[in-house]
């Protein structure tokens, strides 16, 4: 599993946590989690996960199928007369 990025919040209690590791890269240090999870826990991130290439997919289409973007509406009301 890939990083998270800074607005996913997830707390773990200590017992979680197996081990820790800090990672260097240009824009600053990040702390990499080992944690000990169940399985239906595995599940629902895997489910979360296969819900953002869905919602990539329906952005990528508005943005070249209907090209949503070059219209540069600025009302809900405008994008849904759009479309």
């Amino acid at each position: 599993m890939g990083l998270w990025s800074s607005s996913d919040l997830v707390w773990y209690s200590e017992k979680q946590i197996s081990r820790v590791r800090v990672v260097r890269r240009a824009d600053g240090y990040y702390a990499q989690l080992l944690v000990d999870s169940c399985f239906e826990d595995l599940v629902q991130c895997l489910r979360w996960y296969s819900y953002r290439w869905l919602i990539e997919r329906y952005h990528y289409v508005l943005k070249s199928g209907c090209r949503l973007e070059q219209l540069q509406l600025e009302s809900a009301d405008r994008i849904h007369r759009a479309l």
